[in-house]
């Protein structure tokens, strides 16, 4: 209650982040736009209460809002304008991007959350957070087959990315000069990478 008290009044949700600690989920990208406009995030570290705060839809009429996911709820309308239009102009080069990148995504979208970084990694409505994919394989609940079963529940990483951020306008000029060439691709693989690094997850 102290916590809700304490938002700005134009803050309409309570937004959580998840990280395994305090500092890398104060790190994480995807909190961007809420710390420009000010808003209050919670710091979730801990499985038990993530697990939680996913089995709980509102509190006190606001709505309970996981930044680590894709999610348009909270947009206004003129930011879910900038970022469809976004997604249409960029829809040729967020296919080749998903192409270079294949099954490590199930797709690369524009960001309405990112304001300085050039990508950040988030799960989409049904995926499961990097750290309680940790918590999940380390207790043995989840045990991954020849047939790669249970490979979906940990696949489902949306790549965002800032059409305005230096390094995806040169990208998207490295892929238009030449898509196929070896630093265009070494380069998205670069984004993605310090993307995944900076969301929590933990590379091949």
């Amino acid at each position: 209650p102290d916590y809700v008290a304490r938002m700005p009044d134009e803050q309409k949700n309570i937004y959580y982040v998840v990280g395994e600690t305090r500092a890398q989920a104060a790190m994480t990208p995807a909190l961007e736009r809420l710390k420009k406009k000010g808003f209050e995030a919670l710091y979730v570290s801990e499985p038990i209460d993530e697990m939680t705060l996913q089995n709980i839809d509102k509190f006190q009429e606001k709505q309970i809002v996981d930044v680590g996911k894709e999610s348009n709820e909270d947009l206004t309308e003129e930011e879910k304008e900038v970022k469809d239009k976004a997604n249409a102009d960029l829809e040729p080069f967020r296919e080749w991007m998903k192409g270079v990148l294949g099954d490590k995504i199930t797709r690369v979208e524009a960001s309405a959350s990112l304001v300085d970084s050039p990508a950040t990694l988030v799960q989409s409505e049904y995926g499961v957070s990097p750290s309680m994919q940790k918590y999940l394989r380390a207790q043995a609940v989840v045990e991954s087959d020849d047939k790669g079963q249970f490979d979906n529940i940990f696949n489902q990483a949306v790549l965002e990315i800032n059409p305005n951020h230096p390094i995806i306008v040169r990208l998207r000029a490295m892929q238009e000069a030449d898509a196929d060439s070896k630093d265009a691709k070494d380069t998205v693989n670069l984004v993605f990478n310090t993307a995944a690094l900076a969301a929590g997850y933990v590379l091949d």
